[in-house]
């Protein structure tokens, strides 16, 4: 059985005005369990995630827009101390 990720974050949705939602999340690179050992050994190696100068990636949402079905949202991800910017599709139920 795979282990669990550790995510820490917060995230706050405003329906009324969705630029005002924020979403923020650290997840610790030695957490990452894909069930597989040699897989995991190889994935927080240097080659990787580099777990032992890295131990964490985040995300920082810049900003958040509805599109059908959720929310589209950009921010800022940063792995091995780069950030790049990214956007991604937010959907579920309960929106």
């Amino acid at each position: 059985m795979a282990g669990l990720m550790k995510i820490a974050g917060t995230f706050n949705i405003d329906k009324a005005n969705p630029g005002k939602s924020s979403f923020n999340l650290t997840i610790k690179t030695s957490s990452v369990d894909t069930n597989v050992k040699k897989r995991d050994d190889h994935l927080r190696s240097p080659d990787f995630f580099d777990v032992k100068n890295y131990p964490e990636m985040t995300f920082k949402s810049t900003k958040v827009e509805t599109m059908d079905g959720g929310y589209k949202v950009t921010g800022n991800f940063t792995l091995h101390g780069v950030t790049k910017a990214i956007t991604f599709n937010l959907k579920g139920q309960g929106r």
